[in-house]
């Protein structure tokens, strides 16, 4: 007889080709259940305690190998073609290297697969079930993640848990029930069976979507020689299949942002859509609803269109194909299957698709390097960079002839004013050289640059010339005085004659303390009855502003040479 010890030690392998010999059952002939853990019993009929702790999913196990890039189902996922009568098709074997968690918390427990455990059982070796506690399923939950927000990340280690773990029917909807919300997991599993009836539709040894995907406790039988453990595979990969469907509609949300706008940047929705071709089994329904919620209607026309012609191009040179046969714009039904020519004509339709991209987005490109102009204070150097970079994506190339004639007619009419007027009277007009374009331009910015500083100047220097200058006063006399002195100028003590306003000598006019009305009309407004100096409308807009003011040239100099723009 086998010592219980080293009966226990044994792993249990999960071939389905070719089963163990049917042992008889033990313990576990009800009903699996998480919240009851059935204990072993000895070779003697005892109960064995503290035989079989609660499972703990490592963080350390190594996680299967995902290929790269991933290739993905389509958002209508098609029925495989299996082998007529081969269950093996829909029942994926466990990976030959067992993944074995770590268990041990206070002591060694054997290598099994849990939650289903193999030990000595009163006849033999049977399988008894050691469900998840809830530290378990919190790090389950933990490392599966929420489903909506990253699908891949759930599906993969929701594969990796079904082979890593013997699990029970029952195990499943514990994982999915603390790890799904309600609604997920009613899309999860209605497109699990779903694809299980698709897949009955094909091989009928096959059970239907209820039956492969049980809504209630089927009481299966998980022994050795049983079929409990085929049907519990059968449901896992319809489970993982239905994820599949659902995360497509989930992830389809995220592929118009992905995208972007087609006509803000072609580049970038060019490389995305590549990128969703390649990594997705798509259909022409998926492309068709790719293309409906990211493009407009007028971008879809041109490119269709545009695709098309292409089609037509290639048909003339080797394909024996109609053009609407490559591109249709109704439902084609293409045959999927493996053998069958609907993934060549849809890929023949994603590469038309993407050329007739490429044609538009040269268009896109060349309205948008028509719309470029020269800012007011962009440097010639910089604008004609943004120019030649934008020339870079359209079907032009800028060191073509004709490429350079148009960019230089473009540098010349989308400058700004006083540039465009300059280049204009260029020579040789557009086929000038660019680079002598460029610095006829630099000659007039920088000249612009030199008449700004110094208009910047003057306005200083009146600035600094109206704050040396004091206020007037009415007889004007004192504050004149001292504007003079602040000026350099020294005024004289008499004037030479009499004062022409009172006919009194010893003073100046403008100081003059009596004056009498004048005989003439003012030179300024033509009215009689007051001096010149004294016209209200005098400093006007209309008179300048340096008349009567002898000294407001020098006292602008004074300013010029204080600020330091004088030589």
């Amino acid at each position: 007889m086998v010592p219980s010890e080293s009966l226990a030690s044994q792993p249990l392998p999960r071939t389905l080709s070719s089963p163990p010999p049917t042992l008889p059952q033990g313990p576990f002939s009800g009903q699996p259940s998480l919240s009851t853990p059935l204990s072993p019993s000895s070779p003697s009929g005892t109960k064995v305690e503290g035989q079989l702790p609660s499972p703990c999913l490592p963080s350390s196990l190594p996680l299967p190998p995902t290929a790269s890039p991933p290739s993905l189902p389509p958002l209508h996922s098609s029925v495989p073609q299996p082998a007529p009568g081969s269950l093996s098709t829909y029942w994926p074997t466990p990976p030959e290297s067992s993944l074995v968690p770590s268990h041990s918390r206070s002591q060694p427990t054997p290598g099994l697969l849990c939650p289903l455990r193999e030990v000595a059982g009163n006849e033999g070796i049977v399988r008894v079930h050691a469900p998840f506690s809830l530290q378990d399923l919190s790090q389950i939950e933990k490392r599966l993640g929420s489903f909506s927000e990253n699908p891949s990340v759930y599906i993969k280690e929701f594969r990796f848990l079904s082979q890593a773990y013997d699990l029970t029917w029952h195990d499943l909807c514990a994982i999915q029930a603390s790890t799904l919300t309600p609604e997920e997991r009613g899309w999860i599993q209605a497109a699990a069976r779903q694809y299980a009836d698709q897949t009955h539709l094909v091989d009928n040894t096959v059970p239907v979507g209820d039956m492969a995907v049980p809504a209630t406790e089927p009481h299966w039988n998980y022994q050795s020689g049983q079929s409990g453990c085929q049907k519990r595979d059968l449901m896992v990969h319809c489970l993982l299949q239905g994820m599949e469907m659902v995360s497509k509609k989930i992830e389809f949300s995220q592929i118009e942002k992905r995208l972007g706008s087609f006509s803000e940047n072609p580049s970038v929705y060019i490389k995305e859509f590549r990128f969703l071709s390649q990594a997705y089994d798509l259909t022409w329904h998926d492309l068709y609803v790719i293309q409906t919620s990211t493009l407009t209607p007028e971008e879809r026309d041109r490119i269709q269109a545009a695709a098309r012609k292409y089609a037509d191009q290639i048909y003339l040179v080797n394909y024996p194909v109609l053009v609407f046969d490559v591109v249709p714009v109704t439902e084609p039904n293409w045959d999927y299957r493996p053998g069958q020519s609907g993934c060549q004509m849809r890929d023949l339709m994603v590469h038309c698709l993407l050329q007739g991209m490429e044609m538009v987005s040269k268009e896109i490109y060349f309205d948008k390097f028509q719309a470029i102009t020269q800012q007011a204070d962009e440097n010639p150097a910089v604008f004609l960079n943004r120019l030649r970079e934008a020339m870079v994506h359209t079907h032009l190339e800028p060191t073509s002839t004709p490429g350079a004639i148009i960019l230089a007619i473009h540098f010349i009419y989308q400058s700004s004013p006083d540039i465009r007027k300059k280049l204009k009277k260029a020579e040789y007009g557009p086929q000038t050289p660019i680079h002598e374009l460029l610095r006829l331009a630099l000659k007039v910015f920088n000249a612009r640059e030199e008449a700004q500083l110094r208009e910047k100047a003057m306005l200083q220097a009146r600035a600094l010339a109206s704050a040396l200058r004091p206020l007037a006063t009415p007889q004007g006399g004192q504050g004149k005085s001292t504007r003079l002195r602040r000026a350099g100028a020294q005024p004289r003590s008499n004037p030479p004659g009499p004062c022409f306003k009172c006919g009194q000598e010893g003073h100046w006019s403008r100081c003059c303390p009596d004056p009498q009305p004048p005989t003439k009309p003012c030179p300024i407004c033509r009215q009689p009855g007051h001096w010149k100096s004294e016209c209200p409308h005098w400093g006007s807009s209309s008179m300048p502003r340096h008349r009567g003011h002898p000294n407001t040239h020098l006292e602008i100099l004074l300013a010029l040479d204080l600020l330091g723009l004088l030589d």
